[in-house]
């Protein structure tokens, strides 16, 4: 069933495959999620308002996770986030509880994981 709540989903992964997968994945529940293959992507897309929640790689060319949820949180301080990343490093956890997330996951996702956290974030 198609969801029927205004705004999208953004997924925010500089691996091609791996952010159209995510953004796959969602569609087949009934989510509008639209993928962007970097920080700068998302932000030109002029979509940023009309994004309900932000999936995000930590590590990518250019501006990262961290920067991008940063720039965020200065007009969207409620937006719900959920960072992704493959390094295994407790500095990571650390520095993404100092700027606010729902969940922070470690790559290769579980798929029902990463639905039952969108559905919380989107009251679901």
């Amino acid at each position: 069933m198609k969801n029927t709540s205004p705004g999208c989903i953004a997924v925010v992964e500089d691996h091609p495959s791996l952010c159209d997968a995510i953004v796959n994945l969602l569609e087949s529940v009934g989510h509008d999620a639209r993928g962007f293959h970097s920080a700068e992507d998302f932000l030109e897309s002029g979509v940023e308002s009309d994004t309900r929640c932000l999936i995000t790689d930590i590590q990518m060319p250019g501006m990262d996770g961290f920067e991008l949820v940063a720039l965020l949180r200065r007009t969207r301080p409620d937006l719900p986030v959920i960072f992704m990343t493959a390094r295994d490093e407790a500095d990571l956890m650390a520095k993404a509880e100092g700027i606010g997330f729902r969940e922070f996951y470690r790559k290769p996702l579980k798929d029902s994981d990463l639905l039952n956290c969108v559905g919380d974030c989107l009251g679901e």
